[in-house]
């Protein structure tokens, strides 16, 4: 059953069901049920989950509507337990928090931050029980610490008593629990902030849309969000040693892409308080990276994409079962 407004307004969270994390997968190969099987020589894999926007609008009777992909989120989940990842990458914008944002702002936005917070601790905990999880902060988790720096400059960093170790009280790391979640690390500092996995493979949140001025910036393979749309890119460079082949590719997003979240092309009903639905040309899907770390081999890039609530990666067929 959905939360009432008054349920929000209490602080009480969300009382829909999160994601399960005993939740059964379906997966055939071939018309049988099989898991994939670990890779070897040293190398590892990386999964990567893009842009998830974690958050709520709450309408005129009360009830939730996500920006995030429900459905998408699950199959992020069963994907992984397919796959079987040395490492996981959630490459930003986690959150959405329009309420802190530069775009008009909606007043069902009002009292919704509880819930996306609280709904997005309980998708990491679930992606985090499969293995380490880096989190990128990308431009729209960003929002919180911009926002108090913008509007109340007082309050930016403060923490606990006597507890400099702390995450600030108002930040993402503090509200997730991030170090209460065993294995997730939190890497702030967008746009400057990037993990790499390998000498030729790093991950980035992103500020361009373009990939190939990502391999511009990076200068060796990397994997960002930000874009909400699929694609890769090949570039080969002449160097010193020879020539060195490098790829971009973003794996599109896991929020909606029906026109549900909130931005410049999004529309609002005034009187139920429910987005004006109209698809925008995003796309949802994860991705899977074979690397060496010791960056002696081309990363192998492969997009798995998602729709009707199934994902597609070789010749496997992921579904989450109701």
């Amino acid at each position: 059953m959905a939360p009432t407004l008054s349920e929000f307004s209490a602080g009480r969270g969300p009382s829909w069901p999160v994601v399960d994390r005993a939740a059964p997968v379906k997966v055939t190969f071939a018309g049988r049920a099989r898991r994939a099987a670990p890779v070897a020589d040293g190398l590892q894999r990386l999964l990567v989950l893009p842009d998830p926007q974690i958050g709520y609008r709450i309408d005129a009777a009360g009830a939730p509507e996500a920006f995030h992909d429900e459905l998408a989120l699950e199959l992020a989940v069963a994907v992984a337990r397919v796959v079987r990842p040395d490492r996981t990458v959630v490459l930003g914008d986690l959150l959405d928090l329009p309420q802190f944002g530069r775009f008009r702002k909606e007043p069902s936005f009002a009292v919704a931050g509880q819930a996306g917070i609280d709904r997005a601790h309980a998708w990491l905990a679930a992606v985090a029980e499969l293995g380490p999880v880096d989190v990128l902060e990308g431009n729209h988790d960003a929002r919180l610490g911009n926002y108090l720096l913008d509007n109340a400059a007082a309050a930016y960093g403060l923490r606990r008593a006597n507890a400099p170790a702390d995450w600030p009280t108002l930040s993402v790391g503090y509200l997730l629990r991030i170090d209460e979640l065993e294995g997730v690390e939190y890497h702030e500092g967008y746009p400057a902030n990037v993990v790499y996995y390998s000498p030729n493979l790093a991950a980035v949140h992103g500020q361009k849309l373009k990939l190939t001025q990502v391999l511009d910036d990076e200068r060796v393979c990397v994997v960002q969000g930000h874009t909400h749309r699929a694609a890769v890119t090949y570039r080969q460079r002449r160097t010193r040693d020879g020539a060195v082949l490098h790829w971009a590719a973003s794996p599109g997003c896991l929020c909606r892409v029906d026109g549900a979240v909130p931005g410049v092309n999004a529309g609002l009903d005034s009187r139920s308080g429910r987005s004006v639905d109209r698809p925008q040309d995003w796309h949802q899907g994860v991705a899977l990276v074979t690397f060496d770390p010791t960056g002696a081999r081309l990363p192998v890039y492969e997009f798995i994409p998602f729709a009707a609530g199934t994902a597609w990666w070789r010749d496997h067929t992921i579904e989450v079962l109701p």
